[in-house]
């Protein structure tokens, strides 16, 4: 009875973890948005008062670099630790 249900629905659940699941994808794609709009925003005020070209895109650079390892390592933490575990029992 609850598969028809569901079927009914076009089978999608109706709970609000497989939600956000779903919507997940459209979320990250709105905050990377966000992102790339204060970046153009902040590089745009600061050729305005004068910093070299060159200069603001290293530091873009650079902050993309530190925020990609932090989400590296925020998200693969937990992978590490089970390699690391893995290869000490084995």
């Amino acid at each position: 009875m609850k598969d028809q249900d569901e079927s009914a629905r076009g089978g999608r659940g109706s709970s609000k973890q497989e939600v956000c699941e779903e919507l997940k994808p459209y979320i990250y794609c709105i905050l990377a948005n966000i992102c790339f709009a204060g970046y153009n925003i902040v590089s745009k005020v600061s050729l305005d008062k004068g910093m070299n070209r060159y200069v603001l895109v290293a530091y873009g650079h650079a902050f993309g670099t530190l925020a990609t390892a932090f989400l590296a390592v925020l998200f693969e933490s937990s992978e590490l630790w089970e390699a690391s575990t893995d290869e000490e029992s084995g």
